[in-house]
């Protein structure tokens, strides 16, 4: 695999007026300084005349097939320079003579991420993906795929795999993090090349004033390439994935969770409900009953709403869990405040743009104050004192574009997820027993960058179960299987009627449906695809169906 030497950087000198435009490479003289690194290596490019050096950082030097890289961006001119796009990295020479043929040498797979929709991969050719000849002398024929916001997976995913049948090799490109992207594939001198960036003005309104001796370093990327197609680049990044992870596996495998939200209690929880469901699920083996939303009664305040588990208290209840041989989870929404709570009324507990809180019913929470890591830091530790070991974190709404803070908007979102990243590590160091799932949406923020640093990651809240292997066959070429929780709900019931009673619902003749016990089947093979979270009403469930 031949690596790239040059950067992928855009950027003019405040006031001159010049702005090198999104697909194509600034290129001026420069010397370049190699070094080896205690983690990999790191190259400089040192532009004199225009005072800007560019160092590129390679981690694991040992990878054969990839390369994880990031990018500082450090101005050494007495001048303000302005960086309006801060690449992560820039691969050019990807295969040559890319015009020949090229309706059936070349595949391009995207991966297609929308809310109950998730992991819905689409192969294009060249034409069918928007990149085709226009010139004899120049071409600017390119294609950009981009997200917005802290939903950094809310429409794609940021990965591309571009598969090349006359040479038999996969190129893989992905970037990290919990904000927004932008690649863009182009050709250029007959090869493809690949811009993948977290911070341009296209898509964000990336903009960073470099003073003399200020810097700007990237979230982190990466790419490479493989000889076979689409399964084996799949498999390869799988490998990385593992490696990259701050989290180490499971001894035994995943733990088998009940959590009673999808097609069960739908987060209206109750001691008379609950009884049942933990039976159930302790007499077919699971080792975590989480219990979702509706504890509570605000988001920001956290306060346990006792008047639904009677005399015995939400107490109670985690410890008739753990009485069962099974450990206790709740679901949370730490980043999110209702407008209601007491903690959403100082405005500096809160994510604002142009000076008004994110949100609507609720806003959304600013990691960067510790105040605020403080107040939730005291919400898990009286979880956590409860006997709960297993939280379920969701994330509901997306910021946009940016928020307020000291730096342009973009930037200051990757400061507060960063900071964000930063809490939940002091979470899992305080309490190292501890199995925190990321949630987002289904899996809306469901990038390596964030999945990095959770035990577990939620790939859909697609409630029809006929419609979820695609969605389960799909997340799992985006993040490692074991970390890919799946949802099976036999004996269901539908959002639609989650306002019914039990009796009215779960009565002999809609019982029989499931007698063949090909729906518990299914769902069960579908959810085996990654790891099993297991829901639906199974304390109905006869003898054929629980086997």
């Amino acid at each position: 695999m031949k690596k790239n030497d040059t950067a992928g950087y855009y950027f003019s000198a405040q006031g001159n007026g010049g702005k090198t435009p999104i697909g194509a490479l600034c290129e001026f003289d420069f010397t370049k300084v190699h070094k080896k690194t205690v983690h990999g290596e790191e190259t400089d490019y040192i532009y004199e005349e225009e005072g800007m050096q560019i160092t590129v950082h390679r981690l694991h030097e040992d990878l054969e097939n990839a390369v994880v890289q990031y990018i500082t961006y450090e101005n050494r001119s007495e001048e303000p320079l302005l960086l309006e796009t801060a690449g992560t990295f820039f691969v050019e020479d990807i295969s040559e003579d890319v015009w020949s043929c090229p309706q059936q040498r070349f595949r391009f797979y995207t991966c297609k991420n929308f809310w109950e929709g998730e992991g819905q991969w689409q192969s294009d050719d060249m034409e069918s993906f928007g990149i085709y000849e226009t010139s004899s002398h120049t071409c600017f024929s390119h294609r950009i795929l981009s997200s917005q916001g802290s939903w950094s997976t809310g429409e794609h995913y940021p990965l591309i795999v571009i598969e090349d049948a006359v040479l038999g090799r996969s190129w893989f490109f992905e970037l990290e993090g919990g904000f927004q992207w932008l690649f863009e594939v182009g050709v250029k001198n007959g090869s493809f090349c690949v811009l993948g960036t977290q911070g341009t003005v296209v898509n964000g309104g990336f903009s960073k004033l470099l003073k003399q001796g200020e810097s700007f370093t990237t979230p982190r990327g990466f790419f490479g390439c493989v000889k076979g197609g689409f399964e084996d680049a799949v498999r390869e990044l799988t490998i990385l994935k593992r490696r990259l992870s701050l989290r180490k596996p499971f001894e035994n495998g995943a733990p088998l969770v009940f959590n009673d939200y999808m097609n069960c209690l739908w987060a209206m929880p109750n001691s008379q409900k609950l009884i049942p469901l933990i039976d159930a699920a302790a007499s077919v083996g699971c080792e975590i009953f989480c219990m979702d939303a509706g504890w509570f009664d605000f988001k920001g305040d956290w306060n346990i709403n006792e008047s639904l588990y009677g005399e015995c208290g939400l107490q109670g209840i985690m410890d008739y869990i753990q009485s069962k041989g099974m450990r206790a989870g709740i679901w949370l929404e730490i980043e999110s405040a209702d407008t209601k709570s007491a903690f959403s009324k100082d405005p500096t507990h809160l994510l604002q743009r142009n000076g008004y809180p994110i949100g609507t019913d609720c806003k959304m929470v600013d990691f960067r104050n510790a105040k605020v890591c403080a107040k939730i830091k005291e919400v898990i530790d009286k979880l956590y004192s409860m006997g709960i070991r297993y939280i379920k974190n969701d994330y509901n709404i997306t910021t946009m574009v940016g928020i307020d803070g000291p730096g342009n908007s973009c930037e200051n979102l990757i400061s507060h997820v960063n900071a964000f990243y930063r809490f939940i590590e002091e979470i899992y160091r305080d309490y190292p027993d501890i199995v925190i799932e990321n949630c987002g949406s289904g899996a809306m923020r469901s990038d390596n960058g964030t999945l990095m640093h959770f035990d577990l990651q939620s790939t859909s809240d697609q409630e029809i179960f006929t419609r979820y292997p695609s969605i389960a066959a799909g997340s799992v070429a985006c993040m490692p299987p074991e970390k890919a929780g799946i949802w099976a709900y036999p004996y269901p019931m539908l959002y639609d009627d989650c306002l019914k009673s039990m009796d009215e619902l779960f009565h002999e003749e809609y019982i029989s449906r499931f007698s063949d016990g090909e729906q518990t089947a299914f769902n069960m093979v579908t959810s085996l695809c990654g790891t099993m979270y297991l829901s639906g009403h199974i304390e109905y469930a006869d003898e054929r169906n629980r086997n």
